[in-house]
């Protein structure tokens, strides 16, 4: 089931589908937020709308595939490539709120060397048609890269 990440405080909250397809979630207060996990969706209207009923209601339309997730890089010293994903206006990267230490961006087929720092909770732009143009390294095995489509 996907989660929304409130971006201020790393809380997560369920989004749950209602019967008329709806993704529903309840939250108290005002929160920024981005989905944390894949969301594949194939809706129509480029519509977001809100109602506070006691709960709080967001349907996404014209949401075509999947628009954010997470890299894990499983070995210190170990390159990974981003995953094939397509969109023409870039991606923005960001070092998970929970790593320990420095994740790396860089072109896929290099190493951190060339690459761009990136601690928890700091973020970046990557001008690449595709996610799989870049490469991911971290100091610590198992941290983790955040990406959304900008």
């Amino acid at each position: 089931m996907p989660k929304l990440i409130d971006m201020n405080t790393g809380e997560f909250f369920e989004l749950n589908v209602a019967a008329n397809g709806n993704l529903v979630t309840t939250v108290s207060g005002s929160i920024e937020a981005t989905v944390q996990e894949p969301l594949d969706v194939n809706l129509t209207n480029a519509t977001v709308d809100v109602e506070v009923v006691g709960a709080i209601t967001v349907t996404l339309d014209n949401m075509t595939g999947i628009f954010s997730g997470q890299i894990t890089v499983p070995a210190s010293g170990t390159p990974v490539q981003g995953p094939s994903i397509t969109n023409a206006n870039g991606f923005f990267i960001k070092g998970h709120v929970d790593n320990t230490d420095t994740v790396w961006a860089f072109p896929y087929g290099q190493t951190k060397i060339s690459g761009y720092p990136l601690n928890a909770g700091e973020q970046a732009y990557l001008n690449v048609a595709n996610l799989n143009e870049s490469g991911y390294g971290a100091d610590v095995s198992g941290e983790k890269i955040c990406w959304l489509k900008a």
